[in-house]
């Protein structure tokens, strides 16, 4: 499955609506009020591999709302690390300590 054909599918809209309505604040810009318009997986998921994508994609425990900015940033920053034996809420607490590592408490702005 490709990753322009998973995202393109009626269940994660409806999933990603229903975050970024209850989440819409930049969880990494935080203190900053900065508006949401991503939904990062805080553990990834593995395109080539079904329970993954069964596991993690869908499983809304598993989001936390971004600027464009801070996902573009934890993409680049999560690359090449092991999340596998991480929980969701450990997943997301390391990315937010990554992110106030590399730009500060103060965010980008």
């Amino acid at each position: 499955m490709s990753k322009k054909n998973i995202y393109n599918n009626r269940k994660w809209r409806k999933l990603r609506l229903y975050h970024i309505s209850n989440n819409p604040l930049c969880a990494y810009c935080y203190p900053k009020i900065v508006e949401a318009t991503q939904v990062d997986h805080c553990i990834p998921f593995d395109l080539e591999d079904k329970e993954s994508i069964d596991r993690l994609f869908l499983e809304e425990d598993n989001l936390i709302s971004t600027c464009s900015t801070c996902h573009g940033l934890i993409t680049f920053i999560q690359q090449g690390l092991d999340f596998k034996n991480m929980s969701f809420e450990e997943a997301k607490r390391f990315k937010i300590s990554k992110m106030v590592k590399k730009v500060g408490i103060d965010g980008f702005y």
